[in-house]
């Protein structure tokens, strides 16, 4: 591969794509299990604009996020982007995000699937 890459516990993610862009004009992605905390009010207190401003911080560059399935430690189902739905009203967000691009469902071999990324 000729692209550079960086593993990171780097979080928020709207933190990590502002960090990276400070290295490159070129296309960002960002491989992530299905996070949960990306709708979570509480970790967002600090932005006036809450969820929506740092979802705009996020894909004001060339960011692409690219969501893998995450399997459920108590049951075993495999949580997608598409199959999961995030709590009102960010159920609207996650839509319009796979919609027009930014974010997308990627699909992962099954055997590689117990990778945690919340570790």
């Amino acid at each position: 591969m000729k692209e550079n890459q960086s593993i990171s516990r780097f979080e928020p993610f709207y933190q990590l794509a502002e960090y990276l862009a400070g290295y490159t004009d070129g296309l960002i992605g960002i491989a992530v299990g299905l996070p949960r905390q990306v709708a979570d009010e509480r970790y967002y207190t600090d932005l006036p604009g809450g969820v929506l401003e740092s979802v705009g911080r996020l894909f004001k560059r060339s960011v692409k996020m690219y969501v893998y399935p995450t399997p459920d430690p108590v049951t075993g189902q495999i949580h997608t982007l598409e199959n999961t739905t995030a709590p009102p009203p960010w159920h609207h967000l996650t839509k319009l995000l796979l919609d027009i691009g930014p974010c997308r469902a990627d699909s992962i071999v099954r055997g590689i699937l117990p990778v945690d990324s919340h570790a």
